[in-house]
């Protein structure tokens, strides 16, 4: 529990830069040269001659395109159509639930966090790491107890 003082405001989930770089991608998916994500990739190898994901590294436009075909289509295709899969991958995203009960980015998952709440999955695990002391106080016992 995170006390009330000590609780700071987050940035909307919908004004961080990478959930606008995954939401552009999947409502322009059809034209992939023209996204937000794709742009930034190609100016990263034109800039540094590497571009980079984790810990992949693309130094041809060709591996970009295949960055994305391997990963980030098959990524948003399968919770599209399956939800999220744990065996997919451990990446589990982080979060704190703020005084309104809503759920604020904490940490890991990233990619997979911003999907779903794109493709607007309603359920998808995550690991809650705080919450903030007046939620808990007005709601946050009772939810324990119904959940059990």
């Amino acid at each position: 529990m995170i006390p009330a003082s000590c609780y700071r405001s987050r940035t909307p989930v919908e004004s961080i830069g990478k959930f606008k770089k995954v939401e552009n991608f999947i409502r322009n998916r059809n034209d992939v040269s023209s996204t937000i994500w794709y742009k930034e990739l190609l100016d990263e190898l034109e800039r540094r001659g590497v571009a980079g994901h984790k810990k992949r590294r693309m130094g041809t436009v060709d591996e970009i395109d295949k960055f994305f075909q391997s990963y980030v289509f098959d990524l948003v295709d399968s919770m599209s159509q399956s939800g999220y899969c744990l065996e997919k991958g451990a990446d589990i995203g982080t979060v704190l639930i703020n005084r309104d009960g809503k759920l604020d980015k904490a940490g890991s998952g990233d990619h997979r966090f911003y999907v779903a709440r794109v493709l607007g999955l309603q359920r998808f695990p995550v690991c809650v790491v705080g919450v903030h002391h007046d939620w808990w106080r007005a709601k946050g016992k009772l939810c324990c107890i119904q959940l059990g």
